[in-house]
C-alpha cells in the first residue's frame, strides 16, 4: 500500500525553496562584501600603523645620524683649527729658533769684531784698515765692505779721503780699476768707520787684488795703503 503525498503540496515546498535560493543569495553577497570592505580596511589600517611606527623609528634614526654628523663636522672643524694652529706654532718656533740663531751670530760677529779692536797688538795702532769683504750680488754686480780703524787710547776725530781700487789684469794685461767715487769718498770718525760700495766689474777683468789707501787729513799722518788678495774676502 502506497501513500501518495498531493502534488500541490510538492510544488508548494518546491517554490518555497526557490523564494529562499532568491532571498539568501544577495544577502551572501551582500555579507561578502561586507566582510571584504570592513576587512580590507582592517588590514590597511594595521598597514598604514604599521608604515607609521616604521617611519618613526627611521625618522629617529635620521635624527640621530644628523647629529652625529653635526657633532662630527664640529670634531672635523676643531681637529683642523687645531691642525693649523700647531702648523703656525711650529712655523713660529722655526722662525724664532732662525732668528736666535742669526742674533747670536750676529752677537758672536760682534763679540769678535771688538775683541779683534781691542787686542793689545801693535799692528792695531792707529789709522788702518780693520776689515775688507766682498759679496757677489748678481751678474756682474758686487759689493765691497770697508771697515775703518784707528787706536782708541786717547782717540780723537780723524778724517781724510780714501780710494779703493780692484787690482787684476784683462787678456794677460795688467789693470786697475777705481770702484770709489772721487766726490764721495772722504771719511771722519772717533773709532772706526764702514765703507760700503757697489760696482759693476768691467767685462773680462780678473780681480786678483783689493787695494785701499788712505790719505788723513793731518799732515803728521802718514798715507796707508793695504792690499788683500781678492779670493780671501770675495763671499
Amino acid at each position: 500500500m502506497s501513500i501518495e503525498l498531493p502534488k500541490y503540496t510538492i510544488q508548494a515546498e518546491i517554490k518555497n525553496n526557490g523564494n529562499l535560493k532568491k532571498i539568501l543569495l544577495p544577502v551572501l553577497i551582500l555579507f561578502s562584501l561586507a566582510i571584504g570592505y570592513f576587512g580590507s580596511g582592517l588590514y590597511a589600517n594595521n598597514t598604514i600603523h604599521t608604515l607609521r611606527e616604521r617611519n618613526d623609528v627611521l625618522e629617529s634614526i635620521n635624527t640621530k645620524n644628523l647629529d652625529k654628523i653635526a657633532q662630527l663636522d664640529t670634531e672635523i672643524s676643531l681637529l683642523s683649527t687645531e691642525k693649523k694652529i700647531k702648523q703656525e706654532a711650529i712655523v713660529q718656533v722655526q722662525n724664532d729658533y732662525k732668528n736666535l740663531i742669526e742674533n747670536q751670530n750676529h752677537l758672536k760677529s760682534e763679540i769678535n769684531f771688538y775683541e779683534r779692536l781691542l787686542s793689545p797688538n801693535i799692528k792695531n795702532k792707529g789709522l788702518r784698515v780693520f776689515e775688507a769683504t766682498a759679496r757677489r750680488q748678481a751678474g756682474d754686480l758686487f759689493n765691497v765692505k770697508v771697515i775703518l780703524v784707528q787706536k782708541l787710547e786717547r782717540a780723537k776725530e780723524i778724517s781724510g779721503t780714501f780710494q779703493i781700487m780692484l787690482s787684476g789684469h784683462i787678456n794677460t794685461q795688467p789693470k786697475t780699476v777705481q770702484i770709489s767715487n772721487n766726490d764721495d769718498s772722504s771719511y771722519k770718525f772717533k773709532y772706526f768707520h764702514n765703507i760700503s760700495l757697489g760696482f759693476s766689474m768691467p767685462e773680462g777683468f780678473k780681480v786678483e787684488q783689493l787695494v785701499v789707501k788712505l790719505f788723513p787729513k793731518s799732515k803728521k799722518a802718514k798715507n796707508i795703503e793695504y792690499t788683500i788678495d781678492w779670493h780671501t774676502i770675495i763671499n
